[in-house]
C-alpha cells in the first residue's frame, strides 16, 4: 500500500526552497507566483517554525533577496534584526554565565540553540533561540544554583 500523498502548499515549497543546502533552489522563487495571500502563509509560516531570520540570511548572502516582494523582505529583515539583537544579548548572558561556572570550577556542556548557532550556522544572528540551555553534572547543581541565584537568575518554579 502506498503512503498518501502530500502536497505542499506553495509557500511552504517557497520555504524549503529557501532552507535547501543547494543555492540553486532559491531560485526557484522566479518561477513561483504567489499570491499575496500565498505570501502572508510564508511569513506566518516563518515565524511560527522560528526559520525568518535564516531564510532572510540564506536569501541575502545567496544574492537571492530580490526575487521576494519589497514587504516580505522587509518583514525578514526586521526579525533577522531583532532576532540579532536578541542574541546578542544572550550571548552577553552566555559569557557572563560561563566565566561564573569556569570561576567555580563547575563543569559547563553547552546545548541546543546557542551550541548550534556557533558551530553550525555560519552567522549566529540566522539562529533563532529565545534562551540559554546549559548542562551540569548532577553532583554540581547546587553549586550552579548558587551561581545563577548570585547572577540574579531565580528559578520559573520551585
Amino acid at each position: 500500500m502506498e503512503p498518501p500523498a502530500f502536497a505542499l502548499t506553495p509557500a511552504h515549497q517557497c520555504i524549503l526552497n529557501g532552507l535547501h543546502q543547494d543555492p540553486s533552489r532559491m531560485m526557484a522563487f522566479r518561477e513561483e507566483r504567489l499570491s499575496h495571500t500565498d505570501w502572508n502563509e510564508f511569513l506566518v509560516t516563518t515565524l511560527r517554525h522560528n526559520v525568518s531570520a535564516l531564510l532572510f540570511y540564506r536569501f541575502k548572502t545567496g544574492d537571492a533577496l530580490s526575487l521576494l516582494p519589497e514587504w516580505v523582505q522587509q518583514s525578514l529583515k526586521d526579525q533577522y534584526l531583532r532576532n540579532s539583537a536578541r542574541n546578542v544579548g544572550l550571548f552577553f548572558r552566555l559569557r557572563e554565565l560561563l566565566k561564573a561556572f569556569q570561576a567555580e570550577s563547575i563543569p559547563v556542556i553547552l546545548l541546543k540553540g546557542a551550541h548550534l548557532a556557533c558551530t553550525v550556522y555560519e552567522n549566529s544572528s540566522a539562529r533563532e533561540m529565545c534562551d540559554i540551555d546549559l548542562l551540569v553534572p548532577p553532583e554540581r547543581l547546587k553549586a550552579a544554583d548558587r551561581v545563577l541565584v548570585n547572577l540574579g537568575y531565580v528559578p520559573k518554579s520551585p
